[in-house]
């Protein structure tokens, strides 16, 4: 595991190897926008959710008539990336340092267990004044077809009290611990037309905006008394209780004919 920052004159960002996982989101003046990952709480704090969203029905999929177990939100947030030094990278201005990462993550013998695909998935981290662009770029190393799902799952501090603070979509969301609870812990769009969700006080002019595009689904998820809101963009759907076990039947999945490559791109934008 390595810690990789980059940063600029108005934030500075911290990227861990293991998973390519965001570990800060600061802003110029010491401001910090993203969860602890206190393990007591979340041990996480914005990991990647690949090669598939959530959790699979008892954990398994099929394909081909192969069985297969995928862990929750699949496992590339618990796997180490390799870490791409460029200094073409490195700003010419400021030698000691980078506005932009780039994390690779390869298909192994230990992944096809869980997954019988060759793939290349390519983590990319670029700053510009206040936004955070975050770039998933998923390609097919297979000789076949490859099915997949991929999302982000960023955990926001939130400030004060969770009831003062809201989310904006398309609609005013107001946020309250018992949403989150139950057999339903999360709040979940399916196939939203909005393209971006706002984080932010009610009261005071503090807050972020993430902006996703086309996704298939878009998520809201805390824990009772956790101080931070997730604001998850998947490009998949969080499995249903009558769903297909084969993969390829998978409503919301992601297909990718071999030697093909798309890229996902999302921006965390802070407001001063």
């Amino acid at each position: 595991m390595a810690l990789i920052e980059i940063r600029n004159e108005k934030l500075t960002v911290g990227i861990d190897t293991l998973g390519a996982e965001l570990q800060y989101l600061n802003r110029f003046d010491g401001k910090e926008y993203l969860w602890n990952g206190n393990p007591e709480v979340w041990k996480y704090r914005a990991p990647i959710l690949f090669p598939f969203c959530g959790d699979l029905n008892e954990g398994r999929y099929t394909f081909e008539g192969k069985e297969y177990k995928l862990p929750r939100h699949g496992f590339a947030r618990d796997k180490e990336f390799a870490f791409v030094k460029d200094e073409s990278l490195i700003d010419s201005e400021d030698r000691s340092g980078s506005k932009k990462a780039v994390f690779v993550l390869e298909s192994d013998e230990e992944t096809h267990k869980m997954y019988p695909f060759d793939f290349r998935l390519k983590v990319i981290y670029e700053l510009e004044d206040f936004a955070l662009a975050v770039k998933y770029e998923v390609e097919n190393l297979s000789e076949g077809d490859m099915y997949f799902s991929i999302g982000s799952h960023e955990g926001y501090r939130i400030r004060g009290k969770i009831e003062h603070n809201s989310v904006y979509t398309d609609e005013i969301i107001p946020l309250l611990y018992d949403y989150f609870e139950g057999e339903s812990d999360t709040i979940t769009d399916i196939d939203p037309e909005y393209t971006s969700a706002t984080l932010k006080m009610v009261a005071k002019d503090d807050y972020l905006t993430v902006s996703f595009g086309k996704v298939e689904s878009f998520s809201i998820w805390t824990k009772r008394d956790a101080e931070f809101i997730c604001l998850e963009p998947w490009h998949g759907i969080p499995e249903e209780k009558d769903a297909d076990a084969d993969i390829t039947k998978k409503r919301g999945i992601q297909k990718l004919a071999a030697g093909e490559s798309e890229v996902y791109i999302h921006t965390i934008e802070i407001h001063e």
